[in-house]
């Protein structure tokens, strides 16, 4: 009998395991995916192109995608703008 409820014990540590691992694979997936739809056009801060969704920053001057779209970080449409611009123009200071 205390074979069985040490056995019974295990397998349901195991699927509360499985089910906390697996289980939050879905609530990201779905967040994920209502962020893929862009709803605003920006415009590059180097070659004046339109783009949409998340671009480039050059904060600190190190290229990085932005994070958030609506972040005023959201600069520049590639990462090779972006470097022309730190390399070029947007820093001549």
């Amino acid at each position: 009998m205390k074979k069985i409820i040490k056995h019974l014990a295990s397998v349901m540590i195991v699927a509360a395991f499985l089910f906390i691992a697996f289980g939050s694979d879905e609530s990201e997936s779905s967040s994920s995916s209502s962020s893929s739809s862009y709803s605003s056009t920006y415009s590059c801060g180097y070659c004046g192109g339109s783009f949409t969704g998340r671009g480039y920053t050059t904060a600190m001057r190190v290229v990085n995608r932005v994070d958030d779209e609506s972040s005023p970080l959201n600069s520049y449409c590639s990462s090779s703008c972006a470097r022309d611009c730190i390399s070029v123009e947007c820093f001549t200071w």
